[in-house]
């Protein structure tokens, strides 16, 4: 038996009992999203900013609608330590524990650990904007079909392919930053909330780095699972399952570690 498959049967025993509240906490912070969004939305119809025809500003709104859109992003990230709740659940359900539904409000429980955790998710969150941005491959799909914009056939042809194409590479790619600067370091935060968040940043890139290989295996190992989020199932029933996969992966390794030092 492989390593992956190992630390994937080890995930499905330990989410025994713990699955149902990991979905029920996945789904918790979606509806606090779908919420603010919506929210946000009713303030600029309300302010009538929003033009609903086209999803964008309305003339000489377009200070209102950003200041709108503004405050409700900054309300999500103010609430960012519910994420690091699940993760903490997660990485609860790996050491044979079943997670509470409050563990989701974990980081909310003092000041210090409420920053702490704000702080470490600005890291992450300026490295995944980035992210995004870098590959975000529309201009290049732009591009190739204004270069066929003479031949319908092709053009229609052609594009879903790009769309495809180019999608599942940021995908990729976006996942691999990921990986390399969040995945970690999250779990090394929720192993020892008291430590520095520089600290658990500069280990979680080291961890990657030394286990490479067996990481990026792992996750080429959900590459199914995460096409089935696309088209299939819900994501929130399979990030509990690839969530606690990762969780399993980072407690051996953290244990590795402290026997070390």
């Amino acid at each position: 038996m492989t390593k992956e498959k190992l630390i994937k049967n080890q995930a499905l025993n330990s989410l025994k009992g713990s699955w149902l509240i990991l979905i029920a906490m996945a789904l918790v912070i979606s509806a606090v999203i779908i919420a603010l969004s919506g929210f946000g939305t009713i303030i600029q119809l309300i302010t009538k900013s929003f033009d609903i025809t086209t999803n964008t500003a309305k003339p000489g709104k377009e200070f209102l609608f950003e200041l709108v859109n503004g405050i409700s992003v900054a309300v999500m990230f103010f609430l960012s330590p519910l994420i690091n709740g699940f993760f903490k659940s997660a990485y609860t359900a790996v050491h044979n524990e079943i997670p509470k539904i409050w563990d989701l409000f974990s980081f909310f429980k003092s000041a210090k650990l409420y920053f702490k955790a704000i702080l470490l998710n600005l890291m992450f969150c300026i490295i995944l904007s980035a992210a995004a941005f870098a590959f975000d491959f529309d201009y290049l799909i732009k591009i190739i079909m204004d270069s066929v914009s003479n031949n319908d056939i092709l053009a229609a042809v052609l594009q879903p392919v790009l769309n495809v194409g180019f999608g599942a590479v940021s995908v990729f790619l976006i996942s691999f930053v990921y990986l390399f600067f969040v995945n970690y370091a999250m779990f090394l935060f929720v192993d020892d909330p008291k430590s520095n968040v520089f600290s658990c940043f500069g280990k979680g890139v080291k961890m990657f780095v030394k286990n490479f290989g067996n990481t990026m295996k792992l996750y080429f190992s959900f590459i199914g699972w995460i096409a089935l989020c696309f088209f299939v199932v819900p994501t929130f029933y399979v990030l509990p399952y690839i969530t606690t996969t990762f969780a399993t992966s980072a407690k051996w390794l953290i244990s590795i570690e402290k026997g070390r030092n």
